[in-house]
């Protein structure tokens, strides 16, 4: 090695410089010699790959590590290759996102209408529901590291927060809605109002909501992002019930055991659109098991494409043989409506009407055979327009229609509302159903 000038030059054996080229001494060390021959120091590029060579030595080590520099930070695969453009992680709660330029992101971001926060220091993001402390503020994100935002969440029945808009907790005076709200001015806690206040409130062993005018509430009512039913003297006949399946992914369910949620409808299993066979949902056996066990009543349906009456029966056992051994509180629910994508229709659209209300009739009769107690799910033009509802009406109703009210003329028991609900512990969007109480 030769040092001049503040420079580093190494020389061969009848020495003559190295230039344009790689040298190394070992496996896991590297050097580029550039054209005048020094070595190239710091952050630099070959073809698409970019590097970091020390910037005292030039050594470029090959191996997979963080590399402090320059008030960034960087990490390089075991080719001293730096990643660029992409996640990283080393466990499944952690996650760094790494720029075009190989530093690591830190702070606050977006990843589409999402927002996240990288440790300022180390770029980590914490998949894990927590409270974040920054630069004054406070912040809470739930268990895939995303910032709660433009919402309420609660962890109590006493108390509850405000998520603002950038994810911050309210910490002033606000109002919302034409509701006034006045959170601590240091934690952004917003304690619950008394029964002489707008709000939840017991008496007599019932539960009321106060509107902000002092009346009690009837009827349907949207609250915080959930529709309840009160009755003319304003006590609540309703629960909030949500249906899952694969689709929600891995769920927390004591996470939804902390927010208004008291029961789930879970798919236990689905029939092929064009096969034909009955499949087990594959989060079914963890989502029941976990809902049960945070304390919250359970359901079960089955998504049919059945398209004769011993297609249906089957389908019945099948739900039937899956519920077995769990402690179900809600109804088994037959799922039956039209299958569509870009192949066309499902299997049961191409049967008569009265065919599919003898299927329907089939699966409820071989549920009350098994020991059951069934229910038919599907929204409100296929039970109007496309079974014989004057046949089931021995069968309750579970209606889906996305409207500030049913328009369905039959009576039912539950109303799905919305497939665009958000609940603590689910990523993403939920059906949300309002079931009405005795």
């Amino acid at each position: 090695w030769i040092e001049y000038n503040g420079n580093r030059y190494f020389s061969n054996s009848e020495g003559v410089l190295y230039r344009n080229r790689h040298i190394h001494f070992g496996y896991h060390d590297d050097y580029v010699m550039s054209a005048d021959g020094s070595v190239v120091r710091g952050l630099f590029y070959e073809g698409n790959n970019r590097y970091y060579a020390d910037i005292n030595t030039g050594e470029i080590k090959k191996e997979a590590r963080w590399i402090e520099y320059n008030g960034n930070r960087y990490f390089s695969n075991s080719e001293g290759v730096l990643y660029r453009n992409r996640h990283i992680h080393f466990g499944h709660h952690d996650d760094y996102i790494m720029r075009a330029d190989g530093s690591v992101l830190r702070g606050f971001f977006y990843e589409g209408t999402d927002r996240y926060y990288a440790d300022i220091n180390t770029g980590e993001i914490r998949k894990e529901a927590r409270w974040i402390e920054h630069d004054g503020n406070r912040y809470f994100s739930n268990g895939e590291g995303v910032l709660y935002r433009n919402r309420f969440i609660h962890f109590s029945t006493k108390s509850k927060y405000y998520m603002t808009s950038d994810g911050s907790v309210a910490r002033t005076r606000f109002v919302l809605n034409n509701i006034t709200y006045v959170p601590d001015s240091v934690t952004g806690e917003i304690m619950i109002s008394p029964e002489n206040q707008e709000g939840w409130f017991h008496k007599d062993g019932n539960k009321y909501y106060r509107n902000s005018d002092g009346s009690l509430a009837t009827g349907y009512k949207d609250i915080e992002g959930f529709k309840y039913y009160f009755d003319d003297n304003g006590i609540l006949k309703s629960k909030v019930v949500i249906d899952v399946s694969q689709w929600q992914n891995r769920i927390n369910w004591s996470e939804v055991a902390k927010t208004p949620v008291s029961a789930a409808i879970i798919r236990s299993s689905y029939t092929g659109a064009a096969s034909g066979k009955i499949v087990e949902d594959p989060n079914y056996r963890q989502n029941i098991a976990g809902a049960i066990e945070a304390g919250i009543e359970v359901g079960v349906y089955h998504y049919s494409q059945a398209i004769t009456v011993e297609e249906a029966r089957e389908e019945a056992r099948k739900i039937f043989e899956l519920s077995r051994g769990y402690n179900l509180t809600l109804p088994i629910f037959m799922d039956i409506e039209y299958y569509h994508d870009s192949g066309g229709y499902g299997r049961n659209y191409y049967i008569t009407k009265q065919e599919r209300t003898n299927i329907i009739k089939a699966f409820c009769d071989e549920v009350i055979r098994l020991g059951g107690k069934p229910v038919i799910y599907s929204y409100t033009s296929f039970l109007e327009n496309e079974i014989y509802m004057g046949q089931l009406q021995n069968y309750p109703v579970w209606v889906a229609q996305y409207y500030h009210k049913v328009t369905y003329s039959g009576p039912f028991i539950g109303w799905q509302y919305s497939s665009k609900g958000r609940v603590n512990g689910i990523n993403g969007d939920v059906d949300l159903n309002l079931f009405f109480t005795k």
